[in-house]
C-alpha cells in the first residue's frame, strides 16, 4: 500500500466514525462490547454419572456470556473445553473438592462445548447465562 491510499483509507475511517462520535459527545448512550446477553441454557447442576467418563455439560454456544462449574463432591473432578471427544484429564482444569472454574477470563468466554468426569456419584454445580 503506498502512502497516498493510507493516508486515505485512514481519512475514510475517520468519516465512519464521525456520526458516532458526535453523538457520544452529544450525551447519547453508546453501546459498547459487550452487549448485554440473555440466560441461555441455565442450570446443569448434576452428578457424574460414570467415572473417568466425560459428560457434557453444554453444547458450544456463541451467544454464552459466562458459567461456573463448582465441584460440591469429595474426589477430584476435571472440566475440558472443547469437543467432547477431544477431552482428556491431562487437557482439563482439575478442581479439588470446593474449588471451581469460569468460562471467562479477561473478558472473554469461552463458547465451547463444556464437559466434566470424576467420580460416579460426586455432585457438581454447574450454571450459564
Amino acid at each position: 500500500m503506498n502512502g497516498r491510499n493510507f493516508v486515505g483509507l485512514v481519512f475514510g475511517l475517520c468519516l465512519a466514525l464521525a456520526p458516532a462520535m458526535a453523538l457520544a459527545a452529544a450525551g447519547q448512550p453508546v453501546v459498547t462490547l459487550p452487549e448485554p446477553r440473555a440466560s441461555t441454557g441455565g442450570n446443569a447442576s448434576s452428578t457424574i454419572a460414570s467415572t473417568n467418563t466425560f459428560q457434557s455439560l453444554w453444547a458450544a454456544n456463541a451467544v454464552r456470556g459466562s458459567c461456573t462449574i463448582e465441584n460440591n463432591g469429595t474426589n477430584t473432578m476435571w472440566v475440558f473445553f472443547g469437543p467432547i471427544a477431544s477431552a482428556t484429564e491431562a487437557t482439563s482444569v482439575q478442581l479439588a473438592a470446593g474449588q471451581s472454574v469460569n468460562c471467562d477470563s479477561a473478558h472473554v468466554v469461552s463458547t465451547d462445548q463444556v464437559s466434566i468426569t470424576g467420580t460416579s456419584g460426586d455432585t457438581f454445580f454447574a450454571q450459564q447465562q
